[in-house]
């Protein structure tokens, strides 16, 4: 008996060795599903304005006379991507030439080589007064029918025009948001619009500071407009 039991465990362990040698070929259900030609594509954020990319056609106005408003009529920002983003512009290279001084101007006593500035808030560089003579804003139409003004020149909540102060509402160098959410297939409409002040004009003419619109004559105005279009 005791030289049968090492045969009996041998044949054992033999036959629960071939139960799991054979549990692999046994049949289960399967089934296999493949995808083919997956794609990751980067997103498109792309701004035209009037349809084109830069360099973008210039306003122009003038000759522009005092007691009256322009308009520079819209031009047309769209999102062209298919991604969405926050749509802002800056004002830059903001300049008033003098053009020379007219007969007017030397008689208002415009000096030579200087910008007749008395405060000496102003943005702009240059030696023209014309920029401190007019409000200015951006008319913005998101498609809803209304025009609405973005003004930087006299703030009615605060009273403050910004080139007699500290602190400007339309900033040069600063980025004004026209849409924080412009998202793709989205288009605004821009314009700008641009008052001439009168000496005599209220409230208006103490922003003058005593500088008359003679001194003013023949002057210019020119400046870039940068649009961003930034993702979110």
């Amino acid at each position: 008996m005791k030289k049968l039991m090492p045969l009996a465990a041998s044949i054992l362990l033999i036959l629960v060795a071939s139960v799991f040698a054979s549990a692999g070929t046994l049949a289960i259900f399967t089934d296999t599903e493949t995808s083919v030609g997956n794609t990751f594509t980067a997103g498109i954020l792309d701004l035209k304005v009037d349809d084109a990319d830069s360099p973008v056609v210039p306003w122009s106005m003038g000759p522009m006379e005092p007691r009256e408003t322009y308009f520079t009529g819209f031009k047309t920002l769209k999102n062209v991507g298919n991604v969405d983003g926050n749509l802002t512009v800056t004002i830059t290279n903001l300049i008033c030439n003098e053009n020379g001084r007219e007969e007017p101007e030397k008689a208002a006593g415009d000096p030579a080589g200087a910008q007749w500035d008395p405060d000496g808030f102003s943005q702009e560089s240059g030696n023209g007064e014309l920029w401190d003579q007019v409000l200015f804003s951006f008319v913005i139409d998101n498609g809803d029918g209304e025009h609405n003004d973005y003004t930087g020149w006299l703030d009615t909540t605060i009273g403050l025009y910004p080139d007699e102060s500290s602190y400007y509402s339309i900033a040069v160098g600063s980025p004004i948001v026209l849409d924080a959410d412009f998202d793709p297939g989205e288009e605004l409409s821009l314009g700008i619009k641009i008052t001439f002040i009168c000496d005599t004009w209220t409230p208006y003419s103490w922003i003058l500071d005593g500088v008359p619109n003679n001194a003013a004559m023949g002057d210019s105005i020119k400046m870039d407009l940068v649009f961003d279009l930034v993702q979110n």
